[in-house]
């Protein structure tokens, strides 16, 4: 029995609550090392630390749980009676047996909530103690945290995510965000029609010099080093097809017998792929993992490439829009919908909304349109039309 399958047998009266999207979230977690110390254990789940201390007194077992993540501050002291343990903890709880920590599970297993964490500690501050530049930051940086989560979530899951949505929302940032989530070398490359397979993966130079593009030298850290590798490819749909066609093999993990039938002796899954002049790069499937990332415009994806990844609709988050009034809300808003319908070729990014003194100012629409302007002018007057004809 494990300590999770423990306490939920006791009923109620534990003081735990698990939430149950937490719980089918936690098989999902991957666990690294585990430590089994005096009256605890100690474990990295997924990109955090997790605690577990057990001290028993009488019948009763008291058990602590503590973990670095964000969820872990917000929700685990809601109250000195409840602890709503995170994933994580969740994750390890599931992965400890009852006899590693030397316990019967004859005992009743009772939470304690850390010294000094108290509910207060954790409530957000109110708006009106941050200016308002950072009350915006603070939204697009948990419009960010949420799209790195769900990143890291599909992962962890074993597949690829594929980011869809327009330039300026958090897209690459969010990626960025995942590969610390998993302890992740971060490589990252962005699309372009004059990309080969052989500037992806590398080329062996004459001279017996090797020239590994950003594939290659993810993979080959990998294989050498056993450390995660995340390979963030950007703007994937301009790449050449030919480019794209060598991507398609790294994105559908190989099983180890086909491993061995091309002369790679390793036990488990692997990613591979292939250049001419370099030959073959392979890494382990579980310490390299890799993010596609695309504009909802320009080339149409390849069905192939579909069947490979798991979409991911990424648009602008209201929460970010909803801090503006007036004029300025209209011409976010404007331009957001503008992009998602196609009748214009770039929003109001992130960046510019964060530059903003105050929810009226209307700075960054100067900025915009010049941008317009340049890349289509009849968009660009269009724009201001409709943006000059909605009420102030």
């Amino acid at each position: 029995m494990n300590v999770y399958e423990w306490i939920t047998s006791k009923g109620a009266g534990t003081g735990f609550k698990f939430e149950a999207g937490r719980v089918e979230r936690a098989d999902k977690v991957r666990i690294g090392y585990v430590q089994t110390i005096n009256q605890g254990t100690r474990a990295r789940a997924a990109a955090y630390d997790v605690t577990l201390t057990f001290e028993q007194t009488d019948a009763l077992v008291c058990i602590e749980a503590q973990c670095g993540c964000e969820d872990y501050d917000q929700r685990y002291a809601l109250d000195p009676k409840a602890a709503q343990p995170c994933k994580h903890i969740i994750a390890v709880m599931k992965r400890v047996e009852m006899h590693e920590i030397g316990l019967n599970d004859g005992f009743m297993p009772v939470a304690k909530i850390p010294e000094g964490m108290k509910r207060e500690s954790f409530e957000p501050l109110d708006d009106q103690d941050f200016s308002f530049p950072e009350r915006v930051s603070n939204a697009i940086g948990k419009a960010v945290r949420m799209l790195a989560q769900q990143t890291a979530d599909i992962i962890h899951a074993g597949g690829v995510p594929f980011l869809v949505g327009p330039t300026g929302c958090g897209k690459t940032s969010a990626v960025s965000e995942a590969a610390l989530m998993l302890s992740a070398r971060f490589y990252e490359t962005a699309g372009a029609d004059s990309w080969t397979d052989s500037d992806l993966v590398g080329v062996m130079m004459p001279s017996g010099i090797p020239m590994p593009g950003p594939i290659g030298a993810a993979l080959t850290h990998a294989q050498l080093s056993g450390e995660r590798v995340l390979i963030f490819l950007d703007e994937f749909l301009r790449f050449s097809p030919r480019a794209q066609e060598s991507m398609m093999r790294i994105l559908l993990p190989k099983r180890a017998a086909i491993a061995h039938a091309m002369g790679i002796e390793y036990e488990g899954d692997i990613r591979v792929t292939s250049a001419p002049f370099w030959g073959e790069s392979w890494a382990p499937a579980d310490l390299c993992h890799i993010v596609l990332a695309a504009n909802p415009w320009g080339n149409t994806p390849d069905p192939a490439l579909l069947r490979r990844v798991e979409p991911v609709s990424v648009a602008f988050n209201d929460s970010v829009l909803s801090l503006f009034k007036g004029k300025a809300q209209n011409a976010i808003e404007l331009s957001w919908k503008g992009t998602a319908d196609g009748s214009l070729p770039l929003p109001i990014e992130y960046s510019e909304l964060a530059r903003a003194r105050d929810e009226k100012d209307l700075s960054f629409v100067e900025r915009y349109v010049a941008r317009l302007r340049i890349i289509d002018p009849a968009a660009a007057q269009a724009y201001q039309t409709l943006l000059n004809n909605t009420a102030s």
